[in-house]
């Protein structure tokens, strides 16, 4: 790789499975974000252990099951990276120790309104151990009973087979989510067991104010989620955090509000990362393959990158997308849409997946100029509201054009995991 020239700093972003490199003026740069260190568990399964043994606002999970003869546990599907293997256990031995046996217990795989798994994927999820121990069930969108209404109107349909368990149990991951705040705690069961119905008109308030990545009280998607989750009986949720490795960093078990919460602090202190102003040009990769293996999956870089960006600048996303899109319903809307608005509108009138990802890239064209490097077409890529850049050098050569020798600049290598925040609320 060329030295720096005279004058220049390098910044170097992951891009599909190589790097690309980009000299930029010297001290320029205000910010370069990475996730925040933190206290670690130094043994992953003994903090899983810990968090059973000392529950948040609940009675331990042997307490909650003694007398009952059922349950059922919700798990994330393939697409999250969660520890199953090393979570299940431990909250099987807890069930067998209270009375309730192995062929009693059902693990349900929340798909919300994903595919359903392919043969061959719950035992990569689960194990062959586990796999053989208790029943594992994909959950079916189309087989839910209606318990009501949340106070925000969206009806509550809830998979039956999880309805039916005397017991209701959910684990899960908490982390950043562009408009539920985080997932994790009440997400299990909406979207994860819900109806195509309920899972629509809650995602639906993502255009509502206060449905942001990293805000967990007044937001609206959030807080219908939980409404929905205590009205459907959700008992007791075991939500790790991890490290953009995928390893446990904290186990909290318990109260699906209050449990979630501590899950919540720990994300905020790791990947709310501290900027001392909104830049002029703000240089973000999802972290390189496969987080950039399309356009789907490299929306959540830029969401994140959004909040970096002062009204008027510009967000240059490092993404290769050797598989263009993405998703058939995402494509769809940008094909058929004129004007960023008409994608809005449409969520509006009726939530699809896919579409949700359309309108988070309508939305950014409103406050600045978003330029993407990728492998994808270039009519694609302006049909998705954003500028086709060759590399990131030309992308880089337009912006500073546009904000003059002066521009400030913030980096961000790994932006899936880290949110900026101004100043003093970094890690809160």
């Amino acid at each position: 790789m060329a030295p720096e020239a005279p004058g220049t700093e390098r910044v170097e972003l992951k891009y599909g499975r190589g790097t690309v490199a980009l000299d930029v003026p010297q001290g320029s740069v205000i910010a370069r974000l990475y996730p925040n260190e933190v206290d670690r568990a130094p043994n992953e399964e003994a903090e899983i252990r810990n968090g059973l043994e000392y529950p948040i606002g609940t009675p331990t999970l042997a307490q909650l099951a003694r007398g009952k003869k059922t349950a059922a546990i919700v798990i994330p599907d393939i697409t999250r990276p969660l520890p199953r293997q090393k979570m299940l256990p431990p909250l099987l031995e807890q069930l067998n120790r209270a009375g309730i046996l192995d062929s009693a217990i059902v693990g349900i795989f929340g798909l919300g309104t994903h595919r359903s798994h392919i043969p061959g994927e719950h035992e990569a999820m689960v194990g062959t151990e586990l796999l053989s121990r208790i029943r594992f069930i994909d959950h079916r969108p189309e087989d839910c009973v209606t318990i009501g209404r949340t106070s925000r109107g969206t009806p509550v349909q809830v998979f039956s087979e999880f309805m039916e368990a005397e017991l209701k149990l959910a684990i899960g991951e908490v982390e950043l989510h562009y408009y539920a705040g985080y997932t994790g705690g009440a997400k299990a069961v909406l979207p994860g067991v819900s109806s195509k119905e309920t899972v629509q008109q809650n995602h639906k308030m993502m255009l509502m104010p206060g449905s942001a990545s990293g805000v967990a009280e007044g937001n609206p998607v959030r807080e219908d989620m939980e409404e929905a989750a205590r009205m459907a009986g959700l008992d007791f949720v075991l939500n790790a955090v991890l490290d953009e490795s995928a390893r446990v960093i904290r186990a909290y078990a318990g109260d699906f509000v209050l449990a979630h919460r501590q899950g919540v602090k720990v994300v905020d202190q790791a990947f709310k990362v501290s900027i001392p102003r909104k830049a002029d040009i703000v240089l973000v990769s999802p972290g390189g393959f496969p987080k950039d293996i399309n356009l789907y999956q490299a929306q959540k870089a830029a969401e994140n990158a959004r909040y970096a960006v002062r009204d008027g600048g510009t967000m240059i996303v490092l993404a290769e997308c050797g598989e263009g899109i993405g998703h058939s319903v995402f494509q769809e809307w940008i094909e058929e849409a004129a004007v960023p608005q008409d994608v809005i509108d449409r969520l509006d009138r009726q939530f699809v997946f896919g579409g949700h990802k359309a309108v988070a890239f309508a939305r950014l064209g409103k406050t600045m100029d978003a330029l993407l490097v990728s492998a994808m077409d270039k009519r694609l890529v302006e049909k998705a509201f954003l500028r086709p850049a060759a590399s990131v050098q030309e992308a880089f050569d337009w912006a500073m054009a546009r904000h003059g020798p002066g521009a400030s600049i913030i980096v961000m290598p790994l932006g899936n995991v880290t949110l900026p925040v101004l100043g003093q609320d970094a890690g809160r």
